[in-house]
C-alpha cells in the first residue's frame, strides 16, 4: 500500500486566515475551501489569540497590517508558544524590514500584495508537505531509538 500523505495534508490541516480586509479572507477562504482546507478567519491580533489558544492549526496566514497590532509583532508572540506552526505572512509593504524580519521570525514564505491564489495554495501544499515529512522523521527517530512518542 503506497503511503501517500499528499492527499491527506488539505482535509487534515487548520488553516487560520489573520487578514483586516473582508474581501481578501472571504475570497482565500472560499479559495482553500474548495481545495479542500478547513479555514479559521480572524480580522485582527486579538481575535487571532483567542482563537489560537482555545485551538490548534498547522498553518497561518498571517496579514502585516492588522487594525490593533503589526503582524510580525504576533508573529512574535506565536513563536513563542507555537514555534512549530508554520506561518506565511502577507503584506502589501514589502520593505526591507519587513523582509528582514519576517525571515528573521521564521515565517514559512512571505507573500507580497495582491496575492496570486494559485501561488498561495501552492505554498500552503509544500509547506504542508514538509510539516508531514518533519513529523514522520521524528516519529521513525522515536522508533529507531525504541521510545514511544508522547501524543498531545
Amino acid at each position: 500500500m503506497d503511503c501517500n500523505h499528499t492527499n491527506l495534508i488539505s482535509s487534515n490541516q487548520q488553516i487560520l486566515i489573520i487578514e483586516d480586509e473582508a474581501i481578501l479572507k472571504k475570497v482565500m477562504a472560499f479559495s482553500l475551501h474548495k481545495a479542500g482546507y478547513k479555514t479559521i478567519e480572524a480580522s485582527n491580533g486579538e481575535e487571532a489569540r483567542k482563537i489560537l489558544k482555545a485551538r490548534s492549526v498547522e498553518i497561518i496566514l498571517l496579514d502585516i497590517g492588522l487594525p490593533d497590532c503589526n503582524g510580525l509583532d504576533l508573529l512574535e508572540e506565536i513563536r513563542e508558544f507555537a514555534p512549530e506552526v508554520a506561518v506565511i505572512v502577507m503584506t502589501a509593504q514589502d520593505t526591507v524590514e519587513n523582509i528582514d524580519r519576517t525571515k528573521r521570525l521564521g515565517a514559512s514564505a512571505l507573500f507580497i500584495k495582491p496575492i496570486i491564489l494559485k501561488q498561495l495554495k501552492e505554498t500552503i501544499r509544500a509547506v504542508g508537505q514538509n510539516q508531514v515529512r518533519r513529523q514522520d522523521n521524528f516519529l521513525q527517530s522515536m522508533i529507531k531509538a525504541n521510545l514511544k512518542p508522547h501524543i498531545y
